[in-house]
């Protein structure tokens, strides 16, 4: 692990990162968002740093860097520094840089103006604050040319070896050359994996980790297990299950069958996959709106459910043939223009027919 590293470790022991009086604004925000939740100062005889940290679980943004070269000033409360110049030829007085999570560091432009103002502290172990505002060069293409960035700090300054640009988080630990706030199996796992077992799992379930092909299920007493994917129930019997259902969060998956009952939604494409011969559009109630997936259905007469053996109850519509060959109970329409709902108002083009006891003028609405 780096010095600058362990430094970083060091100072989160019982020290506030953030500070009700820390900010930042400007019109670099239109590049990427200025939000953070942590913030640190650094310090010692030749360099000043500023950090401004988002960290989240499973993502760690280094906002904003500003790092000052000191050289020749006495950095003490009061003292102003022109963060435009340069310390010498081609070495800027002040950098900025920002990381995106798991991002290569990205240098902002040359400062065209701007200072940083020193109001108390300044030294190692001092409670430290002040406030910056520049602007980035216009005639560099580079991100954030022609941007302007401010903010105030407040924090404990921590003594820190320089160069700092590494794009650090504090609380960071480093393993196999990877950094990361916790580490897993010898390494760090992206953005949005969790550790499980010693290794980094995208989909995490119930103590195991989902892979390809399947998906997390909850069953009705809340424990979680892998279960196959599905794209239809006949995904699912060819495996030895009866149904393949959609799940929170749209992804579809073959149940175990002790979990199938008479109101289980089975996904369908074909009515042979149902034992109804019925598959037919999912609706939502009120007023009924069919939507995909289909699914398979009783053959009762009912709004959206089948007639193929059986008349439209009163009052539930009449009897169209449907693409996929089974005859559903529909409401008919005229014009694509919101008599569906959010569904769509379908002529014969698309598979939809109207049968005897429908309107051959009008269409049908369908998913």
């Amino acid at each position: 692990m780096s010095t600058r590293r362990a430094l970083l470790l060091v100072a989160l022991l019982g020290l506030p990162f953030c500070s009700s009086s820390a900010s930042l604004t400007g019109s670099v925000s239109a590049i990427f968002p200025l939000a953070f939740n942590q913030s640190a100062i650094f310090v010692n005889s030749q360099s000043f740093e500023l950090d401004y940290y988002l960290v989240n679980a499973g993502s760690e943004d280094l906002v904003i860097e500003l790092l000052v070269d000191l050289t020749g000033i006495d950095f003490q409360p009061g003292v102003s520094i022109d963060l435009s110049t340069d310390v010498a030829p081609g070495l800027p007085r002040a950098t900025v840089v920002h990381q995106a999570s798991l991002q290569p560091i990205e240098v902002m432009p040359p400062i065209s103006s701007g200072t940083l103002s020193l109001s108390s502290g300044g030294a190692p172990g001092e409670f430290t604050t002040g406030s910056f505002q520049l602007a980035f060069s216009a005639t560099v293409s580079a991100l954030g040319n022609g941007r302007t960035l401010s903010g105030n700090f407040a924090a404990t300054a921590q003594s820190a070896a320089f160069p700092v640009t590494d794009g650090g988080i504090p609380g960071e630990v480093c393993t196999n050359g990877s950094c990361c706030i916790t580490p897993c199996g010898g390494g760090c796992c992206g953005a949005g994996e969790s550790c499980l077992d010693g290794g980094c799992c995208a989909q995490p379930c119930g103590g195991e980790c989902c892979g390809a092909n399947t998906v997390c299920y909850t069953d009705s007493t809340g424990a979680q297990s892998c279960i196959p994917s599905c794209t239809s129930t006949v995904s699912c019997t060819a495996i030895g299950l009866t149904c393949c259902v959609q799940l929170p969060g749209g992804v579809n998956g073959c149940i175990p069958t002790a979990d199938v009952t008479a109101q289980t939604a089975c996904i369908c494409v074909t009515p042979t996959e149902c034992p109804s011969g019925c598959c037919a559009p999912s609706v939502i109630v009120g007023p009924y709106t069919p939507i995909t997936p289909l699914v398979c259905k009783n053959d009762d007469g009912a709004i959206y459910d089948c007639c193929n053996t059986v008349a439209c109850q009163a009052g539930q519509g009449c009897c169209s043939s449907s693409p996929n060959g089974s005859n559903v109970c529909v409401t008919q329409c005229t014009v694509d223009g919101g008599e569906c709902g959010t569904a769509s108002c379908l002529n014969a083009i698309s598979g939809w027919n109207p049968g005897a006891t429908c309107n051959a003028a009008e269409m049908v609405c369908g998913p």
